[in-house]
Order: C-alpha cells, then sequence, then structure tokens
C-alpha cells in the first residue's frame, strides 16, 4: 500500500509504504536515486527496521517498482542505494549490502565513527524514544552558553518564574535539553547550526514528549538570550516561510 504523508512538525511531505507483515516505510525523500527512509514508532527494535530494509532491497521486493512509480520515474531506473536516519545519523546502504549482518555491520560503525562508542544497546533498548541516554548524558555534562551575562540574567528571570507552574517547568526543560544537544553538535561533533536543528528538536521531541506548543515556546525562549539565539531565528523564519510556500502551492 502506498501512502502520500504530510508531516506537519517538519513542513515535508513523505510517502509511506507498508509491507506484507504491516510495518511502515517512510520514505522521506528520493533524489539521485538514493532514497531516504526513517523509522517510525511501529519497530520494536532496531534488528526489526533492518530485517525491513534488507526487504526492501532484495531483488523480489516491488519497493523499487513502486518507489520510482510514486516519485514519477520509470520503473526501470537504478536505485543507487538506501540512506536511513538512525539516532539523527545517516547512514548509506549500497544496493550490494542485502542481508541483514551486512546492513548491521554498516549501522554499527557509523554509529562508533560518530559517537565513538558501541550503541547497539542503547539503540535496542530504547528505540522509540532516539538514543535517549545518550542526549541525557550530553545534557548533564554541558552547560548552556549566552550571549551576555546580561541574557543570562534575564534567562534566570524569565526560567524562575516559569518553573512556578507545571508547563512552564515543561518549556524550560525542554529549552535547556534543546540549547545543550544543539551545542554539543556543533561545538563538538563539527555540525553546521542549519544542518542540525530539525534534527535536534525531533530528537528532544523523543526525549521530552514536547510537542507542538510546548517546544515553540521553548524555542521562543532561546532566541533573546541563548548563544545560537540569532541563528535559531533565521531558522524559524525559514521554516515559516517554506510551510507558507507549502500552503500556496497546494491551493
Amino acid at each position: 500500500m502506498l501512502t502520500f504523508v504530510h508531516a506537519d512538525e517538519e513542513f515535508v511531505k513523505m510517502y509511506k509504504f507498508r509491507t506484507q507483515d504491516n510495518h511502515v516505510v517512510l520514505v522521506k525523500e528520493f533524489e539521485n536515486g538514493v532514497a531516504t527512509i526513517k523509522p517510525t514508532w511501529d519497530y520494536k527494535n532496531l534488528d526489526e527496521f533492518i530485517k525491513v530494509i534488507s526487504g526492501c532491497l532484495n531483488e523480489k521486493s516491488n519497493f523499487k517498482k513502486e518507489l520510482m512509480k510514486a516519485y514519477g520515474y520509470d520503473e526501470n531506473s537504478k536505485l543507487k542505494g538506501i540512506n536511513i536516519i538512525i539516532l539523527g545519523i545517516n547512514v548509506f546502504i549500497s544496493p550490494e549490502k542485502k542481508n541483514k549482518d551486512e546492513i548491521q555491520s554498516t549501522i554499527d560503525a557509523s554509529m562508533i565513527k560518530h559517537f565513538e562508542r558501541d550503541l547497539r544497546e542503547v539503540i535496542n533498548s530504547s528505540f522509540h524514544c532516539q538514543y535517549c541516554d545518550y542526549i541525557t548524558d550530553i545534557v548533564y555534562s554541558t552547560e548552556i552558553q549566552f550571549v551576555s551575562e546580561e541574557a543570562e540574567r534575564k534567562w534566570r528571570k524569565k526560567t524562575d518564574k516559569l518553573r512556578e507552574t507545571e508547563i512552564g517547568f515543561f518549556i524550560v526543560d525542554c529549552a535547556d535539553n534543546l540549547a545543550k544537544y544543539i551545542q554539543y553538535l556543533v561545538e563538538n561533533m563539527d555540525k553546521k547550526f542549519p544542518a542540525v536543528i530539525d534534527e535536534a528538536i525531533e530528537d528532544i521531541d523523543s526525549l521530552t514528549m514536547a510537542k507542538g506548543e510546548i517546544m515553540l515556546e521553548a524555542i521562543y525562549l532561546l532566541v533573546d538570550t541563548w548563544k545560537y539565539g540569532d541563528e535559531l531565528i533565521k531558522w524559524n523564519r525559514q521554516a515559516i516561510d517554506f510551510q507558507m510556500q507549502s500552503i500556496i502551492d497546494e491551493l
């Protein structure tokens, strides 16, 4: 089955495929012969997800045919590989790596390369919340940075007031986690701010279960005090512009 999905929180459109055993294959994009696939909440663990990816690359699978049909390509066009997004990391799987062990080895190598440790156990046990243990370690070991001492005082004053209510405490916690996590990715993992912000928000959503207005309020809390507040404002404007253009295109 093929479904066209609009993921509002990411301002993107995706194609959703279903396997014979009712697993979801969510294709985020298909460019230059490479399909980018994200895991969904219906997977119990990484092994289950890998099995589905392996099935997509099997010669007997109709995944390629349906993919080409969905994106308007000739069904004989070449599928150069699958890019899977695991824990915020892009892992490329070539068509030659069809069995589960080969795919697993490729993922393990990417995990070790990016995080300098084997996260297989964490991934399997906490697959639904997307490496929450790893993010929590970052949050506890990172200090939030501000644009100035005055900005820090402003932050303290605002957050002290917000923490008087349950929802306010949740907003502060979300903003604090997001800021520290992005700082770590930019300053320790040598990543660029625009490239990590969307994945970071998605990961913090998974960690804190913050959605919609909570995340929006957290972002607003950071824009005029946090070290990367200006970059956050630019990103937010671009996201709004993109969303508005998508609405116009659908009219």
